[in-house]
């Protein structure tokens, strides 16, 4: 704190602790304006097999989003084959009724949709205005399941990209199909703004592809805040191709490097060479934006 500022406030002759107890309070005052800020009182709690919710929209739609993360809960435990967790350890959700209360809550990052914070997955929906307005909710909720039930600890590619390999993918009545890419989903969305050429070299002189090495070294040769969407597509389909292509050729040797300490020694180790998975990953992230520019959903 800044005994400069509290100067002009404060009497000269004032005491050393009295002018301590003052600064205390002053501190005791933002930092309790703050919390006052950001508290939140949700309106009720509602529970499913494995989530508790506090929510603050309505109960049907509370209802939908346990129902969606109880749905990546089962797809998610049964491709990691990890044990469910107890009906005494639910994993924890805030479920809040617009962005402006979500946003009061959590004003840190600005840009975020939905956020997990241990414990909890945080998340609004407005369900006028999205087309799925729980794919946010799937993706935190699967940093969770990343964090609390497998407990990996994944360099910052596998991590992103394991989350946007389940928040992708299209769910129908209860159901995700792994591998179907759901286009009304983020990053899928920004794919068409790449404008590839389907030349992988001029795409790198371009900026528009960053290399696998720098990828996986989870190395930031281009600013974080000015190419965020780049970065995301990146994670995410290199991960859809470790764990699609070729009818998952590459999947065994995936899974066993996220459980092993990750860069790009591990990489090569187990799935191969970067020099030469490079140019099969790149036509696979060519093929997806095809597919999807055809109105396809992509599916091996």
């Amino acid at each position: 704190m800044n005994n400069r500022l509290f100067n002009i406030l404060i009497p000269a002759n004032c005491s050393y602790k009295k002018r301590i107890l003052i600064d205390l309070l002053l501190v005791s005052v933002v930092f309790g304006g703050y919390f006052w800020y950001t508290h939140r009182t949700s309106a009720y709690k509602l529970e499913s097999e494995h989530y508790s919710a506090l929510s603050s929209v309505s109960i049907e739609e509370t209802k939908d989003a346990l129902s969606k993360a109880e749905t990546l809960y089962q797809t998610y435990t049964a491709f990691w084959d990890v044990k469910a967790g107890t009906a005494d350890n639910k994993l924890l959700l805030k479920i809040y009724s617009s962005r402006k209360e979500f946003k009061r809550a959590n004003p840190l990052p600005g840009w975020a949709e939905a956020i997990y914070r241990a414990p909890y997955c945080h998340q609004y929906i407005e369900t006028e205005n999205e087309n799925r307005p729980c794919h946010w909710l799937v993706h935190e909720a699967a940093h969770q399941l990343n964090n609390e039930v497998s407990q990996f600890r994944l360099p910052q590619w596998a991590e992103e990209g394991i989350a946007c390999y389940f928040s992708t993918t299209r769910m129908d009545d209860g159901k995700m199909s792994l591998g179907v890419v759901d286009r009304d989903t983020y990053p899928i969305w920004w794919l068409s703004s790449l404008g590839l050429s389907g030349d992988l070299s001029r795409d790198k002189a371009d900026k528009k592809i960053i290399s696998i090495k720098s990828i996986v070294n989870d190395e930031k040769p281009l600013k974080m805040d000015q190419h965020f969407n780049l970065y995301y597509i990146h994670w995410f389909s290199l991960v859809h191709f470790l764990l699609e292509a070729e009818q998952g050729k590459y999947r065994e040797a995936f899974i066993t490097c996220v459980k092993t300490p990750s860069g790009l020694e591990a990489f090569e180790e187990n799935i191969g060479p970067y020099q030469l998975i490079e140019p099969q990953w790149y036509q696979h992230l060519l093929q997806i934006t095809e597919s999807l520019s055809k109105n396809d959903l992509y599916v091996y």
